[in-house]
């Protein structure tokens, strides 16, 4: 497990190095400064619009950073042919998989940490009221759809070049997002097969808990929330074991 963490522990410094999250990081600080001073001729209730758009780019931001990441870092490694100097230590295939993927998913995680604690900062600031609640489950929410989306990244770029992942990623999450909840009464008219379909496409809209926060809704209960949890763990689980078998049987 060491040699495991030391492959992570290399990829997380690389958050830091990535000039793009510096540059998501200020454009969505002035972004927020501009939402914060907006005057849209006296609309009532206007902020919640405001906030809408805010958590919008903070979700947006995220994938820009995340989804590119995770791509690359087993392609980079096939590619400059680091990938046997790994493999050559006493490391399996596996454990290269779950190195990289724990590296991405703190790239991921801290990215969104970050532009979710400037959004919380200009929401609090402008509306002046914490419902610490719902904004603790919007970001648990947007962590587990980061995992989600970080382990089915991973995965295709085993079996994809690095634009086809990138471009397969993007569709999948944006229709998941927007249609997903459609699709239930859709694929179900396909007996078995429409069902098979429907359980094995990641559901990201699950994780959509934005508008509970928009409009102060009431919070959902703590079982949806240890639901959603588990379902992003055992999804991610299930990704990561399709991409060992996709890298074991791939030739280097």
């Amino acid at each position: 497990m060491k040699a495991v963490f030391l492959i992570a522990a290399n990829l997380m410094r690389e958050i830091f190095r990535k000039k793009d999250f510096y540059v998501l990081l200020l454009l969505l600080l002035l972004l927020l400064v501009y939402l914060l001073n907006a005057a849209f001729f006296g609309i009532r209730d206007v902020f919640r619009y405001m906030k809408e758009i805010g958590l919008g780019l903070v979700f947006l931001f995220s994938l820009l950073i995340s989804v590119p990441f995770a791509a690359k870092v087993m392609i980079d490694e096939a590619a400059s042919k680091t990938i046997y100097a790994l493999l050559a230590k006493p490391l399996s295939r596996f454990q290269v998989i779950i190195g990289k993927f724990l590296g991405s998913l703190f790239v991921a995680w801290c990215s969104f940490s970050f532009f979710f604690f400037l959004f919380v900062l200009a929401s609090v600031y402008k509306q002046g009221v914490f419902t610490g609640i719902l904004y603790f489950q919007v970001y648990v929410a947007g962590l587990c759809l980061l995992l989600v989306l970080t382990a089915m990244t991973l995965c295709l770029s085993v079996y994809c070049t690095f634009s086809t992942t990138i471009t397969l990623a993007y569709m999948i999450y944006f229709l998941m997002s927007w249609f997903g909840g459609g699709l239930h009464e859709s694929l179900y008219k396909i007996p078995l097969l429409g069902q098979a379909v429907y359980y094995a496409l990641p559901h990201f809209e699950f994780f959509d808990l934005r508008h509970r926060l928009i409009h102060l809704w009431e919070p959902v209960p703590a079982w949806v929330m240890l639901a959603l949890v588990a379902y992003a763990c055992l999804y991610s689980g299930a990704m990561l074991l399709c991409a060992r078998y996709g890298f074991n049987k791939r030739w280097l």
